[in-house]
């Protein structure tokens, strides 16, 4: 079971994986909208993690689950996975 943490951007589920480095993972509903929608939302998302990996607590295994009805930019995207990682990490809810 995950530890989860949300904010006006994203929910982030995570848990330990037993390894040296963090996964992830990332959820869009249809609610986003259409297909070519969804995907770009999918490639932020993994983009943010990417760009912030190095700054984020090892060893989880992180789900992103993007809000639907938000704009959302990378720069957004990354201020909250920076923000949220370390509550998840250490146990924190919402």
């Amino acid at each position: 079971m995950g530890r989860r943490a949300a904010d006006a951007t994203v929910t982030l589920v995570g848990a330990p994986n037993g390894l040296c480095h963090s996964r992830a993972a990332v959820g869009a509903s249809g609610r986003h909208g259409k297909a070519f929608r969804r995907n770009r939302i999918r490639r932020l998302c993994r983009e943010a993690f990417r760009l912030t990996r190095a700054r984020l607590p090892s060893g989880y295994d992180y789900m992103i689950i993007p809000r639907a009805g938000v704009d959302h930019s990378l720069e957004a995207l990354k201020e909250s996975l920076r923000a949220l990682a370390p509550r998840v990490a250490a146990g924190g809810g919402q």
